[in-house]
This record gives C-alpha cells, sequence and structure tokens, in this order.
C-alpha cells in the first residue's frame, strides 16, 4: 500500500484500517523497516509530496454485516432544468439521467423512506471523462448539489470510484 501526500507542505499521512475493510493488521513501514502489529490506525509524518509505502500482513478483515439496500433508479423520479432521462442499454434499467450539474438540471426522487434519521445514501453513475485530468482538460469528475427534505444543497464531487454519503433522509430531492 502507498500513502502520498500531493500538497506543497509537510504533513502527517494516516490510515484507518476500517475504512479498507481491515480490523487489524501488522504493519511494515518499508522507508524505515519498523514493524508493529495488531495495528487498527497508522500515521506517519512525511515532507511535501512524500510517500509512505506500507506492507499489510497478518491481516484480520472487518466482519460487518451487510446492508439492505433498496435499489430506486433515477429514471423514475422527475427531471427539470435541462437534466434528461435517456435509454441505456448497458444501464441496469435500460435508462439514465444526464445531464446533472451543480446549479443546473435537476433530478428530484419522491418516496424514500428510511429507517433511522441518518442514513448512507449511495450512487451509482456513470462517469464518461476518464483521462481529462490526465490530458490538462479537467478534472475526472462530475459535480452535483443534493438536498434533502428541502435542506440546503450540498455540493459534492463524484470521481471515477463513486460516492458515499451520509444524508439525513425521509425523501430526497436531487438538484
Amino acid at each position: 500500500m502507498l500513502l502520498l501526500d500531493l500538497s506543497n507542505t509537510t504533513r502527517t499521512l494516516s490510515l484507518d484500517l476500517a475504512d479498507i475493510g481491515i480490523a487489524s493488521a501488522t504493519v511494515k513501514n518499508l522507508w524505515t523497516g519498523d514493524v508493529q502489529a495488531n495495528v487498527t490506525s497508522f500515521s506517519k509524518q512525511v515532507d511535501a509530496h512524500g510517500s509512505l509505502p506500507l506492507r499489510l500482513s497478518n491481516i484480520q478483515p472487518k466482519h460487518t454485516p451487510k446492508p439492505n439496500v433498496t435499489w430506486i433508479e433515477a429514471e423514475s423520479g422527475s427531471v427539470s432544468n435541462g437534466a434528461t432521462s435517456q435509454n441505456c442499454s448497458g444501464c441496469s434499467n435500460i435508462g439514465k439521467v444526464g445531464f446533472l450539474e451543480a446549479g443546473k438540471g435537476s433530478l428530484t426522487l419522491s418516496g424514500i423512506r428510511a429507517l433511522n434519521e441518518t442514513q448512507d445514501v449511495l450512487f451509482d453513475y456513470i462517469n464518461c471523462e476518464i483521462g481529462y485530468a490526465f490530458a490538462g482538460i479537467g478534472p475526472n469528475a462530475r459535480s452535483a448539489g443534493i438536498s434533502v427534505n428541502g435542506g440546503g444543497v450540498q455540493n459534492v464531487s463524484f470521481p471515477l470510484t463513486g460516492k458515499n454519503m451520509h444524508l439525513r433522509t425521509r425523501g430526497c430531492s436531487c438538484i
């Protein structure tokens, strides 16, 4: 595993093993040779643009129950402000919603109910801008504004790898 500091300042890089599905592991710092057993998190100060290569062994997986997930297709919502529903033969329900941008196109999903006051809302999406950041054209991300129950808009960026959000929800309006 390699942790990188992309900033121009010295700072501490940290890894919480639970974030990558590991309860504990033995961690070896490949720069120094230092070994720590039964680690649940690891932090080390590095110089600007520094790196921290780590070898993980004796990995104990984190056991978490699978969540009960209800899938709601975007095309079941209503679109406005330039957003469009489009056919998509490779999509799960042969449709997708496009042209959703922060402050522009909007999608409203209604009738969503949560069991808890705070609920994880997971977004699966298609981002067709692979390689733009490497070519200097722009970021490999799409932005959107998310509003729950008429609350304030939270601007988020959806990178190539996906996005999970904790939202207070009993209905979701994605702007």
